[in-house]
């Protein structure tokens, strides 16, 4: 009825998918700015902050992909599409491409990094805690 949309019904399958297989790979490489981060926030809060949320502030903050490669290659895709013109020269073509990038890649990227956030909110039961595992772990 008029409830919440599953992240599932918003996002493409194949994308849910990608965004399963390349969170976590993610945050290992970030873990020690990923721990840091969650230091800093906790520590100068007086509410406690939930491991979900810290997760997704992360992301908001950083604006980094799961995957950068997938990310860039998404966009060359779109930007591809969008331009669509065959008659431009080379040089043409670099000029709205550069043109396109200046106009729309941050809200590209922020609607990216949104979808990742929906993806954190649905598959939270599973990569919340191997997050906490993964940060206990670099702990000691």
């Amino acid at each position: 009825m008029g409830g919440k949309k599953s992240v599932v019904d918003q996002i493409p399958a194949s994308v849910f998918a990608g965004l399963a297989s390349h969170a976590m790979p993610f945050f290992r490489r970030h873990i020690g700015e990923l721990k840091q981060f969650f230091f800093e926030h906790r520590a100068s809060s007086a509410d406690p902050i939930s491991t979900l949320s810290l997760l997704k502030m992360f992301l908001r903050e950083r604006k980094m992909p799961f995957d950068m490669r997938q990310y860039m290659l998404a966009q060359r895709e779109f930007i591809c599409s969008k331009l669509g013109d065959k008659s431009l020269s080379p040089e043409e073509r670099q000029a709205a491409v550069s043109a396109w990038i200046k106009r729309y890649a941050e809200e590209l990227r922020d609607q990216a990094i949104e979808r990742q956030c929906l993806f954190l909110d649905e598959a939270a039961e599973w990569i919340v805690p191997e997050v906490e595992s993964l940060l206990q772990e670099n702990y000691k």
